[in-house]
């Protein structure tokens, strides 16, 4: 069974190695360059909304919490009881959150 796994390797040229480690290079830069992307998107629509930014009351999850911090990845959202959530920047709009002024 090696032996003809072997065989059928050392019949491929070496030129199609070459050209796949290509591929997978390329393939692999062009996710990290959708990742980084992506992020961008999301904090540049973050930061685009008036009435999100830090020290801002949101209700989330069915607690009041603060927007402490946010950066090209997190949010961080200071719950009234000590507790932190860090959201990702990616999926900030997947959350039910309003602002705090809109429930009352």
């Amino acid at each position: 069974m090696e032996q003809q796994v072997l065989a059928i390797l050392s019949t491929i040229q070496p030129h199609l190695y070459w050209m796949l480690l290509k591929f997978v290079i390329a393939a692999i830069i062009i996710l990290l360059l959708k990742n980084f992307i992506s992020n961008i998107v999301a904090y540049t629509l973050f930061r685009m909304s008036k009435y999100l930014g830090v020290g801002v009351k949101i209700h989330i999850q069915g607690q009041i919490g603060t927007i402490v911090n946010y950066s090209l990845r997190w949010i961080f959202i200071k719950f009234e009881d000590g507790k932190t959530l860090i959201i990702p920047m990616k999926k900030w709009g997947n959350y039910d959150w309003r602002l705090c002024h809109e429930i009352e």
